[in-house]
Protein backbone atom coordinates (compact mmCIF):
# COMPACT_ATOMS: atom_id res chain seq x y z
CA UNK A 1 0.00 0.00 0.00
CA UNK A 2 1.35 2.97 -1.41
CA UNK A 3 1.95 6.00 2.05
CA UNK A 4 -0.13 8.72 0.15
CA UNK A 5 -2.93 5.58 0.11
CA UNK A 6 -2.47 5.03 3.93
CA UNK A 7 -2.58 9.09 4.33
CA UNK A 8 -5.94 9.17 3.51
CA UNK A 9 -6.96 6.47 4.99
CA UNK A 10 -5.18 7.85 8.47
CA UNK A 11 -6.85 11.20 7.80
CA UNK A 12 -10.24 9.45 7.04
CA UNK A 13 -10.02 7.36 10.02
CA UNK A 14 -9.45 10.38 12.17
CA UNK A 15 -12.68 12.10 10.77
CA UNK A 16 -14.70 9.06 12.05
CA UNK A 17 -13.23 9.67 15.48
CA UNK A 18 -13.45 12.85 15.68
CA UNK A 19 -17.22 12.67 14.21
CA UNK A 20 -18.14 10.45 17.12
CA UNK A 21 -16.62 12.15 19.84
CA UNK A 22 -18.71 15.09 18.75
CA UNK A 23 -21.77 13.11 18.95
CA UNK A 24 -21.00 11.50 22.32
CA UNK A 25 -19.94 14.53 23.47
CA UNK A 26 -23.51 16.06 22.41
CA UNK A 27 -25.46 13.30 23.89
CA UNK A 28 -23.87 13.75 27.34
CA UNK A 29 -24.78 17.58 26.91
CA UNK A 30 -28.56 16.20 26.83
CA UNK A 31 -28.18 14.25 29.70
CA UNK A 32 -27.09 16.64 31.56
CA UNK A 33 -29.19 19.21 30.96
CA UNK A 34 -32.07 16.29 31.23
CA UNK A 35 -31.00 15.13 34.39
CA UNK A 36 -30.69 19.04 35.64
CA UNK A 37 -34.06 19.73 34.26
CA UNK A 38 -35.40 16.68 35.60
CA UNK A 39 -34.21 17.51 39.69
CA UNK A 40 -35.22 21.31 39.11
CA UNK A 41 -39.01 20.06 38.89
CA UNK A 42 -38.81 17.83 41.73
CA UNK A 43 -38.78 21.09 43.99
CA UNK A 44 -42.53 22.90 43.96
CA UNK A 45 -41.80 26.80 44.83
CA UNK A 46 -44.99 27.45 46.41
CA UNK A 47 -44.09 31.72 47.12
CA UNK A 48 -47.25 33.41 46.45
CA UNK A 49 -49.15 30.78 46.67
CA UNK A 50 -52.37 30.02 48.98
CA UNK A 51 -55.54 27.93 48.52
CA UNK A 52 -59.24 29.10 50.06
CA UNK A 53 -60.88 26.39 51.67
CA UNK A 54 -65.05 26.98 52.02
CA UNK A 55 -65.93 28.38 55.10
CA UNK A 56 -69.52 29.15 56.97
CA UNK A 57 -70.98 32.34 56.75
CA UNK A 58 -70.55 34.48 60.40
CA UNK A 59 -72.60 37.76 60.61
CA UNK A 60 -70.32 38.76 63.80
CA UNK A 61 -66.72 37.33 64.14
CA UNK A 62 -65.49 37.33 67.47
CA UNK A 63 -63.73 40.41 69.17
CA UNK A 64 -60.27 38.88 70.48
CA UNK A 65 -57.39 38.69 68.82
CA UNK A 66 -56.36 34.63 67.35
CA UNK A 67 -52.30 34.17 67.49
CA UNK A 68 -51.66 31.43 65.54
CA UNK A 69 -48.46 29.67 66.71
CA UNK A 70 -47.01 28.29 63.28
CA UNK A 71 -42.94 27.37 65.32
CA UNK A 72 -40.68 27.50 62.56
CA UNK A 73 -39.05 23.62 64.16
CA UNK A 74 -42.93 22.15 63.84
CA UNK A 75 -43.58 23.91 60.52
CA UNK A 76 -40.56 24.53 58.35
CA UNK A 77 -40.53 26.89 55.26
CA UNK A 78 -38.41 24.19 53.38
CA UNK A 79 -40.11 20.19 54.11
CA UNK A 80 -39.24 17.22 52.33
CA UNK A 81 -41.66 14.78 50.90
CA UNK A 82 -40.80 11.33 52.12
CA UNK A 83 -40.67 8.18 50.34
CA UNK A 84 -39.92 10.69 47.32
CA UNK A 85 -37.06 12.91 45.60
CA UNK A 86 -39.78 15.91 46.03
CA UNK A 87 -39.66 18.64 48.36
CA UNK A 88 -40.91 22.06 48.58
CA UNK A 89 -39.52 25.70 49.48
CA UNK A 90 -41.64 28.32 51.09
CA UNK A 91 -44.40 26.00 52.68
CA UNK A 92 -44.31 27.67 55.77
CA UNK A 93 -45.51 30.81 54.16
CA UNK A 94 -48.03 28.97 52.15
CA UNK A 95 -49.44 27.41 55.07
CA UNK A 96 -49.06 31.09 57.36
CA UNK A 97 -51.46 32.11 54.56
CA UNK A 98 -53.85 29.53 53.56
CA UNK A 99 -54.94 28.67 57.03
CA UNK A 100 -55.34 32.66 57.74
CA UNK A 101 -57.72 32.72 54.94
CA UNK A 102 -59.19 29.50 56.08
CA UNK A 103 -60.02 31.30 59.63
CA UNK A 104 -60.57 34.94 58.70
CA UNK A 105 -64.52 34.85 58.95
CA UNK A 106 -64.50 33.68 62.58
CA UNK A 107 -61.57 36.75 64.07
CA UNK A 108 -61.88 40.52 64.30
CA UNK A 109 -57.85 39.86 63.78
CA UNK A 110 -55.44 37.25 63.15
CA UNK A 111 -51.66 37.56 63.63
CA UNK A 112 -49.41 34.38 62.66
CA UNK A 113 -46.18 34.17 65.40
CA UNK A 114 -43.24 32.09 65.87
CA UNK A 115 -44.57 31.33 69.71
CA UNK A 116 -47.26 32.44 71.88
CA UNK A 117 -47.51 35.99 73.17
CA UNK A 118 -46.24 36.43 76.84
CA UNK A 119 -46.75 39.95 76.72
CA UNK A 120 -49.92 40.56 75.47
CA UNK A 121 -52.20 41.48 78.27
CA UNK A 122 -55.92 41.29 76.74
CA UNK A 123 -57.63 38.12 76.83
CA UNK A 124 -56.95 36.65 73.28
CA UNK A 125 -57.05 33.01 71.34
CA UNK A 126 -53.57 30.82 70.93
CA UNK A 127 -54.23 28.34 67.94
CA UNK A 128 -51.08 25.60 67.96
CA UNK A 129 -50.32 24.37 64.61
CA UNK A 130 -48.20 21.16 63.94
CA UNK A 131 -47.21 19.21 60.62
CA UNK A 132 -46.48 15.86 61.32
CA UNK A 133 -45.08 14.99 57.92
CA UNK A 134 -45.61 14.98 54.06
CA UNK A 135 -44.88 11.93 51.97
CA UNK A 136 -45.65 10.22 48.39
CA UNK A 137 -48.08 7.25 48.85
CA UNK A 138 -49.51 5.19 46.22
CA UNK A 139 -53.25 5.63 45.01
CA UNK A 140 -54.70 2.71 43.12
CA UNK A 141 -57.29 3.80 40.12
CA UNK A 142 -58.58 1.82 37.27
CA UNK A 143 -56.18 -0.79 37.83
CA UNK A 144 -53.07 0.93 38.35
CA UNK A 145 -51.26 3.22 40.85
CA UNK A 146 -50.70 6.92 41.02
CA UNK A 147 -48.96 8.95 43.61
CA UNK A 148 -50.39 11.29 45.65
CA UNK A 149 -49.19 13.78 48.14
CA UNK A 150 -50.31 13.28 51.66
CA UNK A 151 -50.24 15.59 54.41
CA UNK A 152 -50.64 15.04 58.26
CA UNK A 153 -51.39 17.74 60.35
CA UNK A 154 -52.83 19.01 63.78
CA UNK A 155 -54.56 21.89 64.98
CA UNK A 156 -55.52 22.64 68.38
CA UNK A 157 -57.02 26.29 69.84
CA UNK A 158 -57.79 27.36 73.37
CA UNK A 159 -58.90 30.69 75.22
CA UNK A 160 -55.42 32.81 76.62
CA UNK A 161 -56.87 31.92 80.31
CA UNK A 162 -57.47 28.33 79.87
CA UNK A 163 -54.80 25.65 80.35
CA UNK A 164 -57.16 22.98 77.85
CA UNK A 165 -57.58 23.20 74.31
CA UNK A 166 -61.41 23.60 73.41
CA UNK A 167 -60.70 22.12 70.16
CA UNK A 168 -58.12 19.90 69.01
CA UNK A 169 -57.96 18.69 65.44
CA UNK A 170 -55.99 16.21 63.66
CA UNK A 171 -56.45 15.70 60.10
CA UNK A 172 -54.65 14.91 56.19
CA UNK A 173 -54.63 16.44 53.57
CA UNK A 174 -54.20 14.27 50.29
CA UNK A 175 -53.62 15.42 46.26
CA UNK A 176 -55.64 14.30 43.49
CA UNK A 177 -54.21 11.91 41.28
CA UNK A 178 -53.49 14.02 38.21
CA UNK A 179 -51.45 17.48 38.52
CA UNK A 180 -49.97 19.09 35.84
CA UNK A 181 -47.39 20.54 38.27
CA UNK A 182 -46.10 19.69 42.03
CA UNK A 183 -46.91 23.19 43.02
CA UNK A 184 -50.62 22.60 42.04
CA UNK A 185 -50.41 18.95 43.69
CA UNK A 186 -48.89 21.19 47.18
CA UNK A 187 -52.49 23.26 46.76
CA UNK A 188 -54.54 20.26 46.06
CA UNK A 189 -53.34 18.81 49.36
CA UNK A 190 -54.01 22.29 51.54
CA UNK A 191 -56.73 22.41 50.19
CA UNK A 192 -58.11 19.20 51.24
CA UNK A 193 -56.15 19.50 54.55
CA UNK A 194 -58.45 22.69 55.60
CA UNK A 195 -61.45 21.24 54.59
CA UNK A 196 -61.29 18.75 56.92
CA UNK A 197 -60.53 21.24 59.61
CA UNK A 198 -63.42 23.59 58.28
CA UNK A 199 -65.74 20.52 58.22
CA UNK A 200 -64.81 19.34 61.70
CA UNK A 201 -64.68 23.17 63.21
CA UNK A 202 -68.72 23.49 62.07
CA UNK A 203 -69.73 19.90 63.25
CA UNK A 204 -67.87 20.42 66.49
CA UNK A 205 -69.90 23.85 66.33
CA UNK A 206 -66.49 25.08 67.89
CA UNK A 207 -67.65 28.79 67.09
CA UNK A 208 -70.04 28.73 69.65
CA UNK A 209 -68.39 27.22 72.32
CA UNK A 210 -65.64 30.11 71.27
CA UNK A 211 -68.60 32.72 72.28
CA UNK A 212 -69.43 30.67 75.20
CA UNK A 213 -66.27 30.19 76.86
CA UNK A 214 -65.15 33.91 76.62
CA UNK A 215 -68.75 35.31 78.11
CA UNK A 216 -71.02 35.20 75.31
CA UNK A 217 -69.21 38.27 73.50
CA UNK A 218 -69.10 38.38 69.85
CA UNK A 219 -67.99 41.34 67.61
CA UNK A 220 -70.67 43.90 67.02
CA UNK A 221 -72.82 44.15 64.24
CA UNK A 222 -71.37 47.29 62.12
CA UNK A 223 -74.04 50.14 62.14
CA UNK A 224 -75.90 50.23 58.50
CA UNK A 225 -74.16 52.67 55.99
CA UNK A 226 -76.04 56.25 55.71
CA UNK A 227 -73.82 57.65 52.67
CA UNK A 228 -76.15 57.00 49.71
CA UNK A 229 -74.42 56.03 46.30
CA UNK A 230 -75.04 58.70 43.29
Amino acid sequence: MGESMRELLWFDGEKRARFHRVRVGALCAMLLAGCLGGAASRQADLTGRSVAAPTMMVARPLPRTLYIVLDPMRVPDRVHVRQSQYSAIEFRTFFKRSLRTALAPYFQRILVVDSPPLDEPDPHFVADVRLDGIEMRPHGRLGYAQDVLQMQWGFAIRPSEADDYLFSFTGTGVSETEYSQLELGFQQMMLSALTGLVSKWTEGDVFQHLIDATGGNAAPTPAPSTTRSL
